[in-house]
Formats: C-alpha cells, sequence, structure tokens
C-alpha cells in the first residue's frame, strides 16, 4: 500500500470520528439542556409554592444557580464544537474533498473569526468573575455580544481584504456575509435576554 493511500484512509477514519464526537456532542448537550431546563422549571413551581416559607431570597438564589449552570454548559457546548468543526474543516481542506482554493480560504477566515471570538470572549468573561447571580448572568450574555460583535468585525475585514485574493470573490464574499447575518441574528437574541 502507498502512503498517500494510508494517510488517506487515516484521514478518513479521523473524519468519521470527528463527525460521530460531533453528533454526540449535540445530544448530550440537548439533553444536559433539557433536564436543566426542567430542574428550573420544577425549582419556579416548588418555590413559588413556599416562597413565603423559604423566602424569595433563597428561592432566588437557587434559580440563579441553575441559570450559571446553563451558560456554562452552553459555553462548553460552543467550545467544543468550534474545535470540532475547526478540525473536521481542516481535515476535509487537506483532503481537498469537494474543497476547491475559494472554499479553503473561507474556512480558513471562519475559523480565524471563531478563534479571535474565543479570544474575546475569555477575556470579557475575566470582567465577570467580579458579579454574582443575575448581574453575573446578564454580565455573561453582555460578554457574548461584544465577542460576538468582534467577530462581525473581523469577517467585515475579511470580505474586502481577504475574499479578493482567492479565485471567485464573490462566493466568498456571499459566504462570508451569510456567517455575518447569522451571526447578528445570535446578537438579536442575546440583547433580548437583557
Amino acid at each position: 500500500m502507498s502512503d498517500k493511500y494510508l494517510e488517506f484512509l487515516h484521514e478518513s477514519k479521523e473524519e468519521d470520528d470527528i463527525k460521530k464526537a460531533i453528533a454526540k456532542t449535540r445530544l448530550e448537550y440537548k439533553k444536559k439542556r433539557e433536564e436543566l431546563k426542567q430542574k428550573i422549571a420544577d425549582a419556579r413551581v416548588k418555590y413559588s409554592e413556599h416562597a413565603e416559607t423559604v423566602g424569595h431570597t433563597f428561592a432566588k438564589q437557587v434559580l440563579e444557580s441553575f441559570e450559571e449552570e446553563l451558560i456554562e454548559l452552553q459555553e462548553k457546548f460552543v467550545e467544543r464544537m468550534g474545535s470540532l468543526v475547526s478540525r473536521l474543516k481542516l481535515i476535509q481542506a487537506r483532503r481537498g474533498i469537494k474543497l476547491t482554493v475559494a472554499t479553503v480560504a473561507i474556512s480558513t477566515i471562519l475559523i480565524s473569526s471563531y478563534q479571535l471570538y474565543k479570544k474575546y470572549i475569555k477575556s470579557y468573561q475575566l470582567q465577570c468573575k467580579v458579579y454574582h447571580g443575575t448581574d453575573k448572568i446578564l454580565c455573561y450574555r453582555r460578554a457574548r455580544i461584544k465577542a460576538l460583535e468582534q467577530r462581525i468585525i473581523y469577517l467585515k475585514q475579511s470580505i474586502n481584504h481577504e475574499c479578493r485574493n482567492t479565485r471567485d470573490p464573490v462566493r466568498c464574499k456571499l459566504r462570508i456575509a451569510k456567517e455575518i447575518e447569522k451571526l447578528s441574528m445570535k446578537i438579536e437574541k442575546y440583547r433580548e435576554l437583557i
């Protein structure tokens, strides 16, 4: 067997493993998220019935702890999925599976924007550590909005600079514009929660 064929087999297996990991991660996240949402709903019912005996402050603290768990779960999921998708795109780019040079350039831009997002989200979240309860949740949401805005700025700059250097600038610009639109919708969802 030639080295290229062995490399192809190895990359195919790695690609399949990553796709399975992505599917498994999505299912685990969905299950854990539903469990936490159910706990929050149950706690709301339980503590609203006994608010006078238990006290509003205690009930509020319990609900906030569940909401913080939900945010933590979401952050871990986003980080894990970003890592898996990045690895998958790099493998596909290396192998050249249905990917043109423009697609590789687009993937590189998107991966770079995600890495920038991770960098910003970490720095913004460090500022949130001083807050507690609802204030901390709101701070995390604002941090996510700021990080997403930075990612959009990077993508807008890439449309003008990076896409111009690809073989298919129109396709590159359309794909990046689609990503910007998707991120803008995420920002609006977070703004509704503030």
